[in-house]
C-alpha cells in the first residue's frame, strides 16, 4: 500500500530512544545519518543491568509479588535522562523504538516535536496492555508495527497504525569472504521452551552433524537443563552465551545452514534474524508464516513442523549448490529492499517528513 502525505519541513535533528539490544538503535541512527539528519541516541535497558542475582531479585522477582519500587526507580531515572537530552538537543523528531520504558508524561513533554513509534516486538502478542507503550499509544503522532496483527487490533480500537517490518544493517551483516563452512547447523537467540524442544529432537536425531546453539541455556527455571549440560554432554551443542552481531555474522557465514524459529508473537511478520541471516549471505531455514511465504518464498526454505524441518535439513545438507543459489537470491533481495535506510525512508514518507 502506498501512503501519500503532505511533506512537512522541520529541522533535521532526531532523538532516537530505544532499548540497548544488538545495536539496533545505532543501526537506525546510521540510517538517519545517511539521509542527512543530525542524531542523538538514548539507550535504555529493557529490564535490569547488569544481570546479577541481586538485580534479578530487585527488578525481576520483586515486581512479580507487587513490589515495584526498584523497577519504578529505574524507569523514573531513564525518563529523566530522556527529557534532559530532549531539552538540550531540541530535535524536530523523536523516534522511539519499542517504547516500553517511555512514560506518557515524557511524551507529553515532547509535544513540540513530531513523535514516531516503531515497534520491534508485538504489543498485543508479547508485551500486553500493562506496559507504557500501550498506555501511551495515542501520544505518538505515528505508530509503526513490526507485526501486522497489531495493526489490525489497533484498528479495532480506533487507533491508526502502519505495518512496518524489521530490516538489517548492511555494515554489520554481509558475506564474509573465503569463509569456511565448518558448522552444519547454527542458531542464535533466546532458548525458550518451544525452541529447546526442537533443538533437543535435532540433537537426538542428527548425531552425525555439527550443531551450535547460542544463547543463555542454563536458567534456574529449567533445572533439567543443568543435567543435560553438565552430565549428558550437551555443552557441545549449547554454547550458553549470547553473542554480538559481528560474531553472528561470522557464524552465519561459517555455517551450512542457519536455523530460525520464531516466537509465537510473529503471526504475520518476521524477526530481524531473517534479514540479518540473508544479509550475511547465509542459507536460511525458518518456520513458515504468511509474511515469509508472501515475501521470501524464493529466498529461504520454510518448514511447517518438526518432521518437515528434519526432512529439509537432510536434503539441503547434501545439496550445497542449491543452498548457494537460494542464499544468493536472499542476499540480493534484502540488500536491495530491506536495509534500515529503506525502512526509515518509508517511515518518513508516510509521516510526511522530507527526506
Amino acid at each position: 500500500m502506498i501512503y501519500k502525505k503532505r511533506q512537512v519541513e522541520m529541522e533535521k535533528k532526531v532523538l532516537i530512544i530505544g532499548p540497548y539490544f544488538h545495536g539496533y538503535n545505532q543501526s537506525v541512527e546510521k540510517a538517519f545519518k545517511k539521509l542527512g539528519w543530525e542524531t542523538k541516541v538514548v539507550d535504555f535497558y529493557e529490564s535490569y543491568h547488569p544481570i546479577t542475582y541481586k538485580n534479578r531479585f530487585l527488578y525481576g522477582l520483586l515486581p512479580l509479588i507487587g513490589v515495584k519500587h526498584f523497577a519504578t526507580k529505574y524507569d523514573n531515572y531513564i525518563n529523566s535522562v530522556m527529557l534532559k537530552e530532549y531539552n538540550e538537543f531540541k530535535p524536530g523528531l523523536v523516534f522511539v523504538i519499542k517504547g516500553h520504558k517511555v512514560m506518557e508524561s515524557t511524551l507529553m513533554a515532547m509535544k513540540k516535536s513530531k513523535t514516531i513509534l516503531w515497534m520491534m516486538d508485538s504489543i498485543f502478542n508479547r508485551y500486553g496492555k500493562k506496559f507504557y507503550t500501550y498506555k501511551s499509544i495515542l501520544n505518538y503522532d505515528f505508530r509503526f508495527m513490526f507485526e501486522y496483527t497489531d495493526v489490525v487490533n489497533f484498528e479495532k480500537e480506533g487507533v491508526k497504525a502502519y505495518f512496518m517490518p524489521m530490516a538489517y544493517d548492511e555494515t554489520i551483516y554481509y558475506p564474509e569472504k573465503n569463509a569456511v563452512k565448518d558448522i552444519d547447523l547454527f542458531m542464535t537467540g533466546l532458548i525458550y521452551p518451544v525452541r529447546e524442544k526442537i533443538m533437543l529432537r535435532l540433537i537426538k536425531e542428527f548425531k552425525d552433524i555439527k550443531m551450535k546453539f547460542y544463547g543463555h541455556y542454563l536458567v534456574w527455571r529449567y533445572p533439567l537443563r543443568y543435567i543435560r549440560y553438565y552430565l549428558l554432554g550437551y555443552r557441545k551443542y549449547f554454547m550458553d552465551r549470547n553473542i554480538e552481531p559481528s560474531e553472528i555474522n561470522k557464524l552465519n557465514s561459517g555455517s551450512k545452514i542457519t536455523l530460525n524459529i520464531h516466537h509465537n508473537q510473529s503471526n504475520f511478520g518476521c524477526n530481524p534474524r531473517v534479514y540479518e541471516t540473508l544479509g550475511s549471505g547465509a542459507f536460511h531455514i525458518v518456520d513458515e508464516n504468511d509474511y515469509i511465504k508472501d515475501n521470501f518464498s524464493d529466498a529461504v526454505v520454510t518448514f511447517k513442523n518438526y518432521e518437515d524441518l528434519a526432512k529439509k535439513l537432510r536434503y539441503y545438507l547434501n545439496n550445497p549448490n542449491e543452498r548457494e543459489i537460494i542464499a544468493e537470491i536472499g542476499h540480493n533481495k534484502v540488500f536491495n529492499n530491506h536495509k534500515y535506510t529503506d525502512r526509515i525512508k518509508e517511515i518518513l514518507d508516510i509521516a510526511g517528513i522530507e527526506t
